[in-house]
């Protein structure tokens, strides 16, 4: 039985940087506000799960400064597992935490190019999941995608959900990831509710912060047997034993984004991608009669 327990959300004041080295900055500053947030949040119930935000190691000036890409993987990504996600599981180790993160991170299968990369540590600090974000900030961001390279990808890690929508069995619950833009198609949800996550990264708020003009973090109560509970009893709402997935699969079967937009090639800039992608794309919607052209 897994008792409630309290997960962590930080807040932390975020510095871009420009070379792996400045990693360091950060990381520090992590530790001081892991350090303030266990001790007073553990006053009511444990702490078991610490969420680092996307962004809280490197900033955001891969896509915000719209930087060449195979350079920012030279520079700036980072190994997992490495140096990075050794201090981090360091501080997983003295605080007896599972503890979710994420970095741009290289990939040993494809030089030259960088992945955006959530990873969950362990109370013991080692690395037991990593999830590759499957959906970026498709105008700036410049983050490789498995859908991106879709043929090496299925090579390597099967067409399978574990390949796309991994899942960490934890002490404290089945773990996984949901990244910024990956919420806004309900399929990436989805995905990760069907390989049996418990657990996101994101998910329905059980905490509140309104206040943002500095460095803090957020608490909230996870009960992970209420909702396994939820899920053996509820007749009507736990919606997702009610799949007629042979109808939905009718939506999917033309191909709509291009697969393998990054095999062999880096990915474009601000400006490339938009005349390359984003503009085939609505031709292509056009095209279908999806959408109806302002020509009509």
């Amino acid at each position: 039985m897994i008792e409630p327990y309290q997960a962590l959300g930080l807040v932390p004041t975020m510095r871009g940087i420009r070379h792996r080295d400045e990693i360091a900055v950060n990381l520090e500053h992590l530790s001081h506000l892991i350090k303030a947030a266990s001790w007073l949040s553990s006053l009511d119930l444990p702490v078991r799960l610490i969420a680092v935000p996307e962004g809280a190691l490197q900033g955001f000036n891969d896509e915000v400064l719209d930087l060449d890409h195979e350079e920012f993987a030279a520079q700036c990504a980072i190994d997992i597992p490495g140096p990075e996600t050794d201090y981090l599981g360091a501080l997983a180790r003295r605080w007896n935490v599972y503890l979710m993160a994420q970095a741009k991170a290289k990939h040993p299968e494809f030089p030259g190019r960088f992945f955006n990369v959530g990873f969950v540590l362990s109370p013991e600090g080692e690395v037991i999941l990593r999830h590759h974000k499957v959906v970026p900030l498709l105008p700036v961001e410049h983050s490789v995608t498995p859908h991106n390279v879709w043929d090496k990808w299925i090579e390597l890690y099967g067409r399978t959900l574990d390949a796309f929508y991994p899942v960490a069995d934890t002490q404290i619950g089945r773990l996984g990831f949901l990244m910024a833009n990956e919420g806004s198609y309900p399929e990436n949800a989805r995905g990760m509710a069907m390989n049996g996550a418990e657990v996101l990264y994101r998910g329905q708020i059980v905490g509140r912060h309104d206040y943002s003009g500095g460095s803090s973090w957020v608490a909230g109560t996870i009960d992970i047997e209420a909702l396994r509970r939820f899920r053996a009893n509820a007749q009507w709402d736990n919606w997702i034993k009610d799949l007629t997935t042979e109808q939905y699969q009718l939506i999917y079967e033309r191909p709509i984004y291009p697969k393998n937009l990054y095999l062999d090639r880096a990915p474009y800039t601000h400006d490339d991608y938009r005349r390359e992608v984003i503009a085939r794309q609505i031709d292509l919607m056009h095209e279908r009669d999806i959408w109806v052209s302002r020509d009509k």
